[in-house]
């Protein structure tokens, strides 16, 4: 007798479609977050790229009788040969004794809003022959 009371007091609930309708908003929050960590590690690589064109491009600058055009070449050289799919364009400028590279790199979008360019600067003492009489 107790039994037949207590199947009364139960709510049967129905589950059908419960999974579907958790998939469906699940499905797009995890695909966003697997995007934004794609486009951070793009970022990140390109970060990383700049800043290591732009060092290579000062060491090229900085030596006795180097150009611009030199310092420039050697970071543009360093972004092309990455093997990626990164395009950068350098500037060389000379602050007195001193040498400054500095480079712009494009990163590819796949989150709408992200930063699409990296910026990067370098800089070092210009090389200078000293005759001996003067060290």
């Amino acid at each position: 007798m107790i039994e037949p009371a207590l199947r009364s007091l139960r709510v049967e609930r129905d589950d059908a479609g419960e999974v579907s309708l958790q998939s469906v908003l699940l499905t797009p929050v995890l695909l966003t977050l697997v995007l934004l960590v794609v486009q951070m590690a793009l970022w990140l690589h390109a970060v990383q790229i700049a800043d290591n064109a732009a060092a290579d491009g000062v060491d090229v600058a900085r030596r006795y009788h180097a150009t611009d055009g030199d310092g420039a070449a050697a970071a543009e050289d360093f972004v092309s040969g990455s093997h990626s799919q990164l395009l950068g364009n350098a500037t060389v400028s000379r602050q007195g004794n001193r040498v400054v590279v500095t480079i712009g790199v494009h990163v590819p979008q796949i989150v709408p809003g992200w930063p699409t360019s990296v910026h990067r600067s370098a800089s070092g003492p210009i090389e200078e022959f000293v005759a001996e009489p003067r060290r």
